[in-house]
């Protein structure tokens, strides 16, 4: 029998999983989704003392797993660093939605170039996409940043996105709509915060949203510091922005050339594959569960 265990911050949990594998002996398998050790929190004596119990907890854990998996890159070194155990990394799986026969999918109208950001402003991501509003808004290129989010109704959001003409802050749709309108985009965005506060934050986590977007074989464009673990992971196949003093050009470059942001496509497709598809979590859950050491 294996006992499946997703770890979180809830200290009773942890110790109900490791009770539960003592009890029935079973083959204990641990996934790490997000970082809760490592993570920056308003740190006072109650957090320290915290922190202090999540790890002790996990480290019982991990050393009565059989094995255990991670989020991410970054997450994996970290944590087989602290733990003396080497994980498996266990990247979040979508269905692909562009033609598996495809190897890109770049719209071929295109008077505008649309990017489009769907997700939460959260954790300081406006302050990122307003480096790319501040940035567009100078060009002569016809060019809208349209953000679909839960957080549009924010009346604070709103006042700093209404000095933008060319930044549309739009309600969520539903699922099926947001497929519409990610497929129709000519540019997909992600950001990170550059405030250390936040960006410490997700320095381990990889968002949710990367395998969707990537699932599209739309080019990418992310903004954010190089040391967060979404940013790492995206190195390669998007356009990344970790210096944005030095790197706007080549956003020039992504709205104005159609074959560049082919090119782009082609590498977002092939990440998806290679990282994203089921073929790939299967065998990366047939190596955790029978102990085929990564």
């Amino acid at each position: 029998d294996i006992l499946f265990f997703v770890a979180g911050d809830f200290i009773f949990a942890n110790r109900l999983a490791i009770e539960l594998q003592k009890k029935t002996g079973s083959r204990l398998v641990t996934f790490f989704t997000d970082d809760y050790m490592f993570v920056k929190h308003d740190w006072n004596i109650f957090g320290h003392f915290r922190s202090f119990l999540i790890s002790r907890v996990f480290k019982k854990i991990i050393a009565l797993s059989s094995s255990y998996l991670t989020i991410s890159g970054s997450m994996k070194d970290r944590y087989d660093r602290f733990f003396n155990k080497a994980s498996f990394i266990a990247f979040n799986v979508v269905e692909q939605v562009l033609d598996a026969a495809c190897e890109t999918s770049v719209s071929l109208r295109s008077e505008t170039v649309t990017i489009i950001y769907a997700g939460g402003l959260h954790l300081d991501r406006l302050s990122s996409i307003e480096i790319l509003a501040k940035h567009v808004e100078n060009l002569q290129d016809e060019v809208i940043i349209k953000i679909y989010s839960n957080d549009s109704r924010d009346s604070v959001f709103r006042k700093r996105m209404s000095r933008y003409k060319k930044v549309e802050l739009l309600a969520p749709v539903s699922p099926d709509s947001l497929v519409v309108i990610l497929r129709d985009a000519d540019i997909l965005l992600h950001v990170e915060s550059f405030d250390p506060y936040y960006s410490s934050r997700t320095r381990y986590s990889l968002s949710t949203k990367i395998p969707e977007y990537l699932s599209f074989g739309k080019p990418l464009l992310a903004i954010g510091p190089e040391c967060v673990a979404s940013m790492k992971h995206l190195q390669g196949c998007a356009i990344c922005i970790t210096k944005p003093e030095a790197d706007m050009e080549r956003v020039n470059k992504l709205i104005q050339c159609k074959d560049y942001r082919v090119a782009v496509s082609k590498r977002s497709n092939q990440k998806f594959i290679s990282e994203h598809s089921k073929i790939c979590l299967k065998k990366t859950i047939r190596g955790a569960f029978f102990n085929d050491m990564p």
